[in-house]
């Protein structure tokens, strides 16, 4: 495997699809002006708000570790890498 395809992978995990990058654009814009209007909000709800966003995409990054872990361990099994083969061998 070479240098490059290591790192497209690498960056292949972190990344976030254009459609999901408007949209949290498009949030933190609608927070950045209802702040900007004046509305009151505690600083819980800012809080909550703010970090809904790095929330979701740290779930996202959660998901593709757990699914990728999962085709992992289906391909070492498929390919008979189980632990009971490397007990007999």
């Amino acid at each position: 495997m070479t240098q490059s395809s290591k790192l497209n992978q690498a960056t292949s995990l972190v990344t976030v699809p254009w459609n999901a990058f408007v949209a949290a654009f498009m949030y933190y814009t609608l927070l950045a002006s209802l702040a900007l209007s004046g509305a009151q909000f505690g600083s819980v709800t800012v809080g909550v708000a703010y970090a809904a966003a790095p929330a979701a995409y740290a779930v996202a990054l959660a998901l593709r570790l757990v699914r990728g872990a999962a085709a992992w361990l289906k391909s070492n099994h498929a390919a008979g890498l189980t632990p009971a083969a490397h007990s007999h061998a």
